[in-house]
C-alpha cells in the first residue's frame, strides 16, 4: 500500500549502499545520476539552493531512475521536517546534531504517533491522496521511512552513544569537513586523528544496530571507508563531478 523504499530494504537485508550529494537544483540532473545506478542521492538544502517545490520533482526524477531521495536539511523546526516530508520524502538526515535532545525531537517529528508527533493530512503523496485505511497508511510510512542525523563536531561525538540508542533513527552520518575544523585540522581528511576519530565512531553506531554514513572525496577513500565499517557511502557531489569532468577536458586540449 505504502511507498516502497529501496535504500532502507537494501541496508536492512545487510547491503552497502553507494550514492552520491545533489547541490544543484534540477530534477533532470537527478534523474541522470540516479540513471547511473546509485543507490541513492542527497539533495542539499542546507548549502544548496533546493526550494521545497524542486525537491518534490526531484524525488519524483530519482525515483523514475530507481534509486532513493534523501533530503538533508539544516536544523529544522519540526513544520519545516513536516513539509519534506509531505512532498514524498522517504529519507531524510538533519544536520548539526550535537545531542541526544535534537536528535530525539527529530527522531519523533519523522514518526506519526504513537511513535512521534508528525501532524497528519491523509490528502499527501505517501497515503495516496486518501484517507481510505488511513490507520494502516500511517504504520506503513513509520516502518519505510530512513531517518538520519549529521554529527558535524566533537560535541556530537561525545553524544554519540546516547544518539545511537534511539529506537527509531536509522543512520549517523558523519560530516567530515565540519568534523574536521571542529578537531583543529580544517581540510586535513587524511589526518590520523580523524581518521582514528572515525574507526572508533564507526564501532559505537553499528554496535548500536544503526547505519553509519559519509562522504568519500576520492576513489581511495571509498575503499577505506568500506574497510572500517561505513555502509552508506557518498561518492563526491554533482559539482564537483562536473567541474572536475570539464576540467580534465580543459586540461587535455591546452596540452
Amino acid at each position: 500500500m505504502g511507498i516502497d523504499n529501496k535504500l532502507k530494504g537494501k541496508l536492512a537485508a545487510g547491503k552497502t549502499v553507494f550514492g552520491s550529494w545533489s547541490m544543484i537544483p534540477s530534477p533532470m540532473v537527478a534523474n541522470v545520476m540516479a540513471e547511473s545506478g546509485l543507490d541513492f542521492l542527497i539533495a542539499d538544502m542546507e548549502h544548496g539552493p533546493i526550494s521545497l517545490e524542486t525537491l518534490e520533482n526531484m524525488i519524483y526524477a530519482t525515483e523514475a531512475g530507481s534509486s532513493t531521495l534523501i533530503a538533508r536539511l539544516p536544523n529544522s523546526t519540526d513544520e519545516e521536517i513536516l513539509k519534506v516530508l509531505e512532498v514524498g520524502a522517504q529519507s531524510i538526515m538533519m544536520s548539526h546534531v550535537k545531542n541526544f535532545e535534537t536528535a530525539q525531537r527529530f527522531e519523533k517529528a519523522t514518526k506519526y504517533p504513537p511513535s512521534g508527533s508528525r501532524g497528519l493530512s491523509p490528502f499527501t503523496r505517501n497515503h495516496k491522496y486518501s484517507d481510505d485505511q488511513i490507520s494502516q497508511k500511517m504504520l506503513e510510512a513509520n516502518s519505510s521511512i530512513f531517518t538520519g542525523v549529521l554529527v558535524e563536531g566533537v560535541e556530537g561525538l561525545s553524544a554519540l552513544e546516547e544518539i545511537s540508542s534511539l529506537d527509531n533513527l536509522d543512520m549517523i552520518y558523519f560530516g567530515i569537513y565540519d568534523l574536521a575544523s571542529s578537531m583543529g585540522i580544517p581540510g586535513d581528511l587524511d589526518n590520523p586523528k580523524l581518521l582514528e576519530k572515525l574507526k572508533k565512531s564507526v564501532e559505537i553506531v553499528k554496535a548500536n544496530g544503526k547505519v553509519a554514513g559519509t562522504v568519500a572525496t576520492n576513489l581511495k577513500r571509498i575503499q577505506f571507508y568500506k574497510e572500517i565499517g561505513f555502509n552508506l557511502i557518498a561518492y563526491k557531489n554533482d559539482t564537483s563531478l562536473l567541474m572536475e569532468s570539464i576540467s580534465a577536458g580543459i586540461s587535455e586540449f591546452n596540452k
